[in-house]
């Protein structure tokens, strides 16, 4: 039974060391969902827009650019919601203030920054992100290929803002044995199964959330709860369908060497009988 040090270990290093995982980008920028986000698929800001009930469907939505953070909020958004979505977003800005972002010049040439210089250039970055997550988010926008398109093209241009290896590394250990804690929580003998197992649904946690991967993956879960790793397998309950196909493999892969580690254990036991 491996330890939680060692199973950390192996899935840091996995991600590391295998780009189809996570991706690695040191410099915020908004993921497949238009959440923003850091390094190793580091989670900065939990704010959902699409919770929240639109008030206009006006044009405006392409225009934002140039206005405040509050304004962006109190204008589109419910009183109520208003209030409580810029009290998130002030809290993320603070903590990207306190985070030790460096900067990069167009030469590529990489600096400390500091004081005044480093918060406007946190604040423009931020209200930039921001926008564009909101454009992202914006029920305006129902065609799905318009929405791909606009987040493709708002992924691919990084802001000159980006925090030091160590300090991603920091954030995804530290993402990491946070999923493991709830995966210990959510399956009580999740330490009793085969390592690969183990890694299999720490993949799938850290992608979609232990939450998200019970509540789209019901029969799943019941399987993993009964340690069927075999019918997880056959009845590809592992596959979704927002990640790479070798990343399915991978994870599948994993679930048929807990199967066939816990068949080998049955077989030992029926000849010992």
């Amino acid at each position: 039974m491996a330890d939680q040090k060692m199973l950390l270990d192996t899935f840091v290093k996995h991600v590391q060391e295998d780009p189809s995982i996570e991706g690695f980008c040191p410099n915020m920028y908004l993921d497949t969902l238009g959440f923003l986000t850091i390094g190793y698929g580091h989670l900065l800001s939990k704010l959902t827009w699409e919770d929240h009930e639109w008030k206009s469907s006006e044009t405006f939505i392409y225009e934002l650019s140039n206005k405040q953070m509050a304004d962006i909020v109190a204008y589109e958004l419910s009183s109520e919601d208003a209030t409580r979505c810029l009290k998130n977003l002030k809290k993320t800005l603070e903590d990207l203030k306190s985070m030790p972002l460096r900067a990069k010049t167009s030469t590529d040439r990489v600096y400390d920054i500091s004081g005044n210089e480093k918060n406007e250039a946190i604040e423009k970055a931020f209200l930039e992100l921001l926008t564009k997550s909101l454009i992202l988010k914006a029920r305006l926008i129902r065609d799905p290929r318009a929405k791909a398109l606009l987040a493709s093209k708002y992924r691919s241009e990084v802001n000159n803002l980006l925090l030091p290896d160590q300090d991603c590394l920091k954030f995804l250990e530290k993402d990491v044995t946070e999923k493991i804690g709830h995966l210990k929580s959510s399956f009580p003998e999740f330490e009793r199964y085969p390592f690969t197992a183990q890694l299999a649904l720490l993949d799938m946690s850290y992608n979609m959330g232990v939450g998200g991967l019970k509540a789209s993956f019901p029969k799943m879960t019941a399987l993993v709860r009964s340690q069927n790793w075999r019918k997880i397998v056959d009845d590809n309950e592992y596959r979704r369908s927002q990640v790479s196909e070798k990343r399915n493999s991978l994870v599948k892969g994993w679930f048929e060497e807990a199967a066939k580690e816990v068949e080998e254990a049955q077989k030992v036991l029926q000849k010992a009988n």
